[in-house]
């Protein structure tokens, strides 16, 4: 566990000295050297390119293929053009021991451009010296970006790689570029051709069994190191850099520890080693933190949008991955964000806890506008409130004044009385020791009347204990008969219960039989003239809504394809987050990032009412009998709204983070919402106050159900778990249903 090195946290592997670990890029990257095709690696940064390369270059060197090394940083950016391509030939001269001068070469032909000596050099000089085959990798090649002139360098390697055509000696003549940048950027003359050669290499995040090696500094045992291996993975996701800190963080911590006489790794000390290196005050420390973080902020080519687009991703909703898309690419080039499947994740719990949608929020352009609005408020505020304020405090310094006068005034009379109230205090001796007597006479009188009163007051105490008696008797004959009142109650509810299962049941059967009728109907309508078509589509929508059997569904499926006629579009100004049918299918209601929900009559696709926000609207549901409905927001606000008249109720609800799900009970009574605050709650849709203790998560609530009795809650969330509560109380139910990965339905 001494072995510092054993692990790299930053640099190549190589110039460390420590262990190389392979993955699926290692035989893809020589297979491509090998053929001499172009390619390329491009992502972000400490992701191991730089290491792959060089273990690259040490295999190609043991099958007899020449490899060029050209790190970008060592020829700098304050440089001409001609400083820059001679630089380049320069490293090349130096790796393949060339016999040509470089300097002299290239001042012989300075009747040609930098573009065109190059290629020359490469054909006539290279080509001509060496007879194995050459790679060239070109590292850091996100230095040129912005430089000017390098268009024309990229635009070289793609002539070199078209000239194959006619030069059979260039396919001995291969190009590897590695860097943080996306092939777009190289080339960045939109009138020119982009950058569209060569094969892309994918450098993706350790396995277990590729991080395998670094578990042997992690335990006295195989076994422990695996162990902590796997926490390890599960806070980086096996970003090869933050797998290797955190390791190194860990080995200087159980140093430390031993010196102490520690013990064996336990799953809260991983955690406090987490936290300890990567939040809380060194949260931007790190110096991969604020790779990314600048890269979502400072370097965005559109600010908000890689923004708001992280905060999707981040809030656990599906984000397709795009190839075209800009905001996208730059996203996964930062390294916070990954392709899975289709669709874009936060990478690791790391990231996800370092930069959190609130943070994303906060770094969002300022409203202006809204400030000056702001401050000028304040400034009126602060007159209207100051003003009566300092009225108020010359009063009341002038009427202290006056007080200090009069006291003065009073110490002066009472030094006059003073003297004679010395005089009268004789005169008062005489008359205190004569009430003295008097008070002795009444003392002696009183104590017969109490002895007369205690006799009084044992009888009443007496008195006391009989009625006591009497009301126990009446309170246990008042419990019994309650006892008996709630037994009934309860019958009368069992009772109740039945009858409305009977009830439901027998209308579940009349909607059964009447969505079979509309079916027959919407088939004969079809059968008689394609003209019903539409009075069939009718007949079969009104058959899925009394009882949505599959017969009913496949009628209607059919009719709507077949009618394919173009529906009314209901549009907002930003993303739609979430829709929902009001239960007697006559509403839609839509939520969107324009901070409206709205109301939209479902045949017309009229809009019937603005809901508005503060934030983006996340979530939106109704009440099973339609008059309500309720809206959730990024600002942790959920909102009670009358459908028919589009107002909402006085009284909001609210959590701590965005809430992200809300879903109303059976009956109505009570709602259901889930926050990035890790809590769960259940309110009352009478009194909008909470009706149990918030129902807690280890992260963020993504979505909420009640059963269909409404006795139970389901919560997913994105710590992997879905939890079942009950309703009457909050109570955890027993067991939990664990994922590999964030949950985000349930239903």
């Amino acid at each position: 566990m001494s072995d510092t090195r054993l692990y790299t946290v930053g640099g190549t592997v190589q110039a460390g000295g420590g262990v190389y670990l392979a993955r699926r890029a290692d035989p893809e990257m020589l297979e491509l050297c090998r053929a001499g095709t172009f390619a390329f690696v491009l992502t972000a940064r400490q992701m191991g390119k730089s290491s792959l390369m060089v273990r690259t270059a040490e295999q190609l060197y043991e099958e007899g293929i020449r490899s060029v090394i050209i790190d970008l940083t060592r020829i700098g950016k304050q440089v001409t053009a001609d400083q820059w391509y001679v630089g380049l030939l320069v490293v090349l001269q130096e790796q393949l021991e060339l016999s040509t001068d470089v300097t002299d070469w290239w001042a012989l032909h300075r009747d040609q451009g930098p573009v065109q000596r190059m290629t020359r050099f490469l054909e006539e000089v290279v080509l001509t010296e060496v007879t194995q085959r050459v790679v060239v990798f070109v590292d850091e090649i996100d230095t040129t970006l912005g430089m000017g002139f390098t268009d024309d360098f990229y635009a070289a390697i793609r002539y070199l790689y078209n000239a194959r055509a006619s030069n059979p000696a260039l396919e001995r003549l291969s190009f590897v570029l590695v860097g943080v940048a996306t092939p777009g950027d190289l080339i960045q003359d939109e009138t020119r051709t982009p950058f569209n050669l060569g094969q892309r290499v994918e450098l993706t995040d350790f396995t277990l069994a590729e991080a395998a090696p670094l578990a042997e500094g992690l335990g006295h045992s195989p076994a422990e190191g695996k162990r902590v291996l796997e926490w390890v993975l599960g806070w980086t996701g096996g970003h090869p850099y933050l797998t290797q800190r955190l390791c190194q963080a860990l080995v200087d911590h159980h140093a430390q520890q031993a010196r102490a006489g520690g013990s064996a790794w336990t799953r809260d000390e991983v955690w406090q080693v987490v936290e300890r290196t990567f939040f809380a005050e060194k949260s931007f420390q790190d110096n991969n933190l604020v790779f990314v973080r600048d890269m979502l902020t400072r370097r965005a080519p559109e600010p908000e949008r890689v923004l708001r687009t992280y905060q999707d991703i981040r809030r656990g909703r599906r984000v397709p991955d795009e190839e075209r898309s800009l905001v996208k690419a730059h996203l996964k080039l930062s390294g916070v964000v990954r392709r899975e499947g289709e669709v874009l994740r936060v990478r690791n719990a790391i990231y996800e806890r370092v930069f959190t949608v609130a943070w994303a929020g906060n770094q969002l352009p300022v409203d202006w506008r809204v400030v000056r609005f702001a401050a000028l408020a304040l400034v009126i505020t602060g007159f209207v409130v100051l003003l009566p304020l300092s009225v108020m405090l010359f009063k009341r310094l002038a009427d202290t004044e006056r007080a200090r006068e009069e006291v003065v005034q009073q110490l002066d009379s009472a030094q006059e009385l003073n003297a004679e109230a010395v005089a009268k205090m004789g005169r008062v001796q005489e008359e205190a020791d004569k009430l003295l007597a008097e008070a002795r006479r009444k003392s002696a009188r009183a104590q017969q009347e109490a002895a007369q009163a205690q006799q009084e007051a044992e009888k009443l105490q007496k008195d006391a204990l009989k009625a006591r008696d009497e009301a126990d008797r009446f309170r246990e004959d008042a419990q019994r008969l309650q006892a008996e009142a709630r037994e009934a109650q309860e019958k009368k509810a069992l009772a109740e219960q039945e009858i409305s299962r009977a009830r439901t049941q027998a209308d579940e059967k009349l909607n059964e039989a009447a969505s079979y009728v509309f079916v027959n109907q919407a088939d004969a309508r079809l059968r008689g003239a394609s003209s019903s078509l539409p009075v069939s589509t009718a007949l079969s929508m009104e058959a899925a809504r009394v009882h949505p059997s599959a017969e009913a569904m496949d009628s209607l499926i059919r009719g709507l394809i077949q009618l394919r006629q173009p529906r009314a579009r209901l549009e907002h100004e930003g993303n739609v987050l979430a829709v929902a049918f009001s239960p007697e299918a006559g509403l839609l209601a839509t939520a969107s990032e324009d901070k409206t929900a709205r109301l939209w009559d479902a045949t017309t696709g009229r809009e019937r009412a603005v809901l508005p926000h503060a934030s983006a609207v996340t979530a939106v549901a109704f009440s099973p009998d339609g008059k309500l409905v309720a809206t959730a927001s990024d600002g942790g606000i959920v909102r009670l709204w009358h459908t028919a008249i589009g107002t909402a109720l006085p009284i909001t609800l609210r959590h701590e983070g965005s809430v992200n799900a809300v879903a109303f009970s059976p009956d109505g009574r009570s709602l259901a919402t889930g926050s990035d605050d890790n809590t769960a709650r259940l309110w009352s849709t009478a009194t909008r106050q909470p009706l149990t203790e918030p129902l807690p998560h280890l992260r963020r609530v993504n979505a909420v159900a009640f059963s269909p009795d409404g006795k139970f809650l389901a919560t997913a969330s994105a710590d992997r778990v879905v939890r079942l509560w009950t309703t009457s109380n909050g109570e955890l139910q027993p067991g939990s249903l664990s994922h590999p990965q964030a949950v985000n339905a349930v239903a």
